[in-house]
């Protein structure tokens, strides 16, 4: 018997994380969707960049690196 699946096309973001008010960094992450990307950007920031955990994070921009980009 096969079993069919689903694959999911995977892209690169870079995606801006705003630390509310005091400083910002660009990320890149691959994800599936804008809102993925938005998501491990902010994840990431959070667990490597700011050591503040009561400061609020923002994702503010968040673009699609065209495919002949990634590396």
């Amino acid at each position: 018997m096969y079993r069919l699946t689903t694959l999911t096309t995977m892209q690169k973001y870079e995606v801006i994380v705003a630390r509310t008010s005091y400083a910002s960094k660009t990320f890149e992450v691959i994800a599936t969707s804008y809102e993925e990307a938005k998501d491990l950007a902010i994840n990431q920031a959070y667990d490597e960049v700011f050591q503040d955990h009561d400061a609020q994070y923002e994702a503010q921009f968040c673009y699609t690196i065209p495919e002949r980009e990634i590396s």
